[in-house]
């Protein structure tokens, strides 16, 4: 599988879940997934270094670029750590599009907007979505966005992030289907309002 991962471009943020990163990385390389990232520093740092970690892995580091002035405006930089360089020439949320497009599923611990706007286009396009259980800013929104839960595994270890991933057989009701997903709460959500 390719799995599109996730989560805070900042390292401050990512460093607080450092160790389940990691993690995240090294189990994708020992189950032969591919990695679909942008270049960065928070997340995308971490989950390398667990992926890389694993030497006989089979899967690649895959990058997607945006145009180059996007990468110079926002200061991201680019590590010599990719296996493949997609260079797409389009601004970043063109380039969430078509990693979305190229990706399996979606793993994510961490993140804010920019995640959730990752989450919602891989539910969109009917493809498995993951995020560790009280990483931060998405994960928490994803349980208060009117039942995004119904339709994202909140994991509570990388592991279960993985196996949700392989095993899912997802089917999603979007909003064309007639279905209103949004305004389905979760339980929890329903028994605070109770």
């Amino acid at each position: 599988m390719r799995i599109f991962v996730g989560g805070a471009w900042d390292p401050k943020r990512a460093k607080h879940f450092k160790e389940e990163i990691i993690e995240l990385g090294r189990l994708l390389a020992v189950r032969g997934h591919d990695i679909i990232l942008g270049p960065g520093s928070g997340v995308v740092r971490y989950v390398i270094d667990g992926f890389r970690n694993v030497a006989d892995r089979k899967g690649k580091i895959i990058f997607y670029l945006p145009k180059e002035k996007e990468l110079v405006r926002t200061g991201e930089e680019l590590s010599p750590f990719a296996d493949e360089v997609i260079r797409t020439h389009d601004s970043y949320l063109t380039r969430v599009v078509r990693m979305i497009e190229a990706a399996d599923g979606f793993a994510a611990i961490t993140g804010a907007a920019g995640t959730l706007y990752e989450m919602i286009g891989m539910m969109f396009m009917k493809k498995p979505v993951t995020i560790l259980q009280e990483s931060g800013g998405a994960s928490n929104a994803a349980c208060f966005l009117g039942g995004i839960c119904e339709y994202v595994k909140v994991a509570r270890t990388p592991q279960e992030m993985i196996d949700y991933l392989e095993n899912s057989k997802i089917e999603t009701n979007i909003p064309e289907e007639g279905i209103d997903w949004y305004d389905v709460a979760s339980p929890e959500i329903k028994k605070k309002d109770a």
